[in-house]
């Protein structure tokens, strides 16, 4: 069954009652990744079934082990056939403290959100670009920390999303070489210079180095 209507048509999707049980536990994909089992984290973190033909990727990165705080990313390939070469665009919301899915799912991401249901948007910026989403600083949406360690300045917002950023480059090696964009509204203009500037000092010596544009 398609959850997502193409072009203008609304398919109507109601929300399902799912126990707590159910649910299971948050997939954190930072202990693959450190035993370099890049394949196996992006297999588990495929979002099954597609919505609308859409692929996409979503789980948690570890961006503090002391803190056990976590970011949770959702991500979209380019909806063209050269997604590999396509820019890598990180989108984040401002606040401070909304979820970066309110721009997915009202501003720009493939699908729109409706009472009937969700809808396909005609011009996503996932169309020609590599979407990924962040639900940031630790502590908004779905990101969460185990010890109340939410940061208390953008010093600390852009190491979390640095680390959170350098997890996502292991998930996909491919995007390594490639550019790779920062964007964000409102009070994410606190956020973008505090991870551009936190790239800027760590690239150098880095393992893995950010291609930032």
């Amino acid at each position: 069954n398609k959850l997502c209507a193409p072009e203008n048509k609304t398919i109507k999707v109601l929300p399902l009652p799912i126990p707590n049980d159910y649910l299971g536990k948050p997939l954190i994909l930072t202990p693959l990744l450190e035993k370099g089992k890049y394949k196996k984290a992006q297999h588990l973190s495929r979002v099954k079934p597609d919505i609308g033909n859409i692929t996409s990727y979503s789980g948690f990165f570890t961006v503090n082990k002391e803190c056990d705080s976590n970011l949770f990313f959702w991500f979209f390939p380019a909806q063209n056939d050269n997604w590999k070469e396509a820019p890598l665009l990180l989108w984040l919301q401002g606040g401070p403290g909304s979820t970066s899915m309110y721009g997915l799912f009202e501003e720009l991401g493939p699908f729109e959100s409706y009472p009937e249901g969700l809808k396909k948007r005609q011009y996503s910026w996932n169309v020609e670009n590599n979407l990924l989403i962040i639900d940031q600083p630790v502590g908004v949406g779905y990101s969460f920390t185990g010890k109340s360690c939410y940061p208390q300045n953008e010093t600390a917002v852009g190491e979390d999303l640095y680390q959170a950023v350098v997890q996502f480059h292991e998930l996909f090696p491919v995007f390594q070489k490639g550019k790779f964009f920062i964007s964000g509204e409102s009070y994410a203009g606190h956020y973008i210079p505090a991870l551009g500037h936190t790239i800027h000092i760590h690239n150098p010596s880095a393992k893995v180095k950010i291609n930032l544009a």
